[in-house]
């Protein structure tokens, strides 16, 4: 009699958690860029941010934050090997920017390069990550 396992070993996921997929994004940026993204030294503050909307639709996502430098993770509600977290990186004193996805086995796809923005998309953004960082968790608890 013939047995198949369909398990996933942990070993083939290279990213299993919002702080890995932030870490990944930094590795990536550092080889793939200029020198203006954050040092592997640099101790991040995370923050658990809560979605708007009705309390059974609230997600959460990461903030993680050092100086100028803002960095957030959100993630689909999947099975661990299939998500795909989304990544933002700011820097909100001098604007620079960079949007990417990575898979639960770190492959890592571009949906901004990594630039500068104009003072008024610099403003922008900052405005969008600072009003997110300030939703308050709902009463009751949430659903993701």
């Amino acid at each position: 009699m013939l047995i198949f396992s369909f398990a996933y070993a942990d070993e083939i996921l290279k990213v299993k958690s919002a702080d890995e997929a932030m870490r990944s994004s930094l590795v990536y940026l550092r080889d793939h860029s200029s020198g203006n993204v954050p040092g592997g030294d640099t101790r991040w503050q995370e923050k658990t941010i809560f979605s708007d909307g009705p309390i059974d639709l609230v997600t959460t996502s990461k903030q993680f934050t050092s100086d100028s430098w803002i960095i957030e993770v959100s993630q689909n509600l999947a099975p661990l090997r299939n998500i795909v977290y989304q990544v933002i990186l700011f820097s909100s004193k001098d604007g620079w920017y960079w949007k990417g996805s990575i898979k639960a086995d770190g492959t890592i796809k571009e949906e901004t390069p990594f630039t500068q923005l104009s003072v008024d998309e610099k403003q922008k953004i900052a405005g969008e990550l600072l009003r997110k960082s300030r939703i308050p968790p709902p009463a009751g608890g949430y659903g993701h």
